[in-house]
């Protein structure tokens, strides 16, 4: 089972760059008590980056209505955002032309539930052998907007931002699994699997495998490609998870949460343009 690099909180640290080299970080031990009043100026001075106004259905912090459109700052708990539900392997936002990167605080009792991760570009390199020609080939079927959960949830590609296809719309459904990173100008793989119906021109058949072990993971590293592919965080109170959406998709299984308690995190999305 491997595990997302962790680091301790230092001021020096170059932390945008260190999660372009990672895909994925979590910093322990950052030394200001983190609320939903601060989060994104933390994260924003963590990452040296301008703050996403995200689509939000949760109406998360007044506060923000009267800062100039500052982007919302979503709590992830059982009462608020995506409760206990599983939710499926994805990206914050799959389609924009901006690096966009997650910072996620653990507020309280975290540990009631893990997060997982999958680096596409080592996907790319080591599983699929750095084939473009062959990954240039494939094509996918997807639903551009997936409704999870009730109260429901929707779960979009994010075309109110800057696109990262040029001949490529929202009404298009058949797609190619294959980006260049704007900022590394690394190729990685879009393999949100919320999204994905139907594999299509796959001639070896290697994307659909890879696409079906992600579908198949239930939290338990029963196989080569899960003990290989996939990291897990057992998360503390207080981590602040970082990773940049570009080359990393993330998981949760359903979790359970005693009818006393609460697991609250607090979520911001950093953006840097090409």
């Amino acid at each position: 089972m491997k595990h997302p690099k962790i680091i301790e909180y230092d001021e020096n640290i170059n932390f945008k760059q260190m999660v372009l080299d990672e895909g994925v970080l979590v910093i322990r031990n950052y030394p200001k008590k983190i609320e939903e009043k601060n989060c994104l100026f933390v994260s924003r001075n963590l990452l040296k980056g301008e703050g996403l106004n995200m689509y939000d259905n949760t109406k998360t912090l007044k506060w923000n209505e009267n800062n100039g459109g500052l982007p919302v700052v979503r709590k992830i708990s059982k009462t608020y955002f995506l409760h206990e539900m599983k939710v499926p392997w994805h990206s914050e936002v799959s389609v924009s032309s901006d690096v966009l990167i997650s910072a996620l605080y653990g507020l309280t009792n975290v540990n009631m539930g893990n997060t997982f991760f999958c680096n596409t570009t080592k996907l790319l390199k080591n599983y699929f052998n750095n084939d473009i020609d062959y990954l240039k080939s494939v094509k996918m079927k997807v639903n551009n907007k997936v409704i999870l959960g009730s109260p429901s949830l929707e779960f979009g590609w994010g075309w109110h931002l800057p696109c990262n296809f040029n001949k490529i719309s929202k009404l298009d459904s058949i797609i190619s699994p294959l980006l260049i990173h704007s900022i590394t100008k690394e190729y990685y793989l879009r393999l949100d699997c919320l999204h994905i119906i139907e594999i299509l021109e796959d001639n070896t058949g290697l994307f659909s495998k890879c696409v079906d072990e992600l579908q198949s993971f239930s939290g338990s590293f029963n196989s080569n490609f899960s003990n290989e592919y996939i990291s897990q965080l057992k998360w503390n109170d207080t981590d602040i998870a970082i990773w940049d959406n570009s080359k990393m998709i993330h998981c949760r299984p359903k979790i359970n949460i005693p009818d006393e308690s609460d697991r609250e995190l607090l979520q911001c999305i950093i953006f840097y343009s090409d």
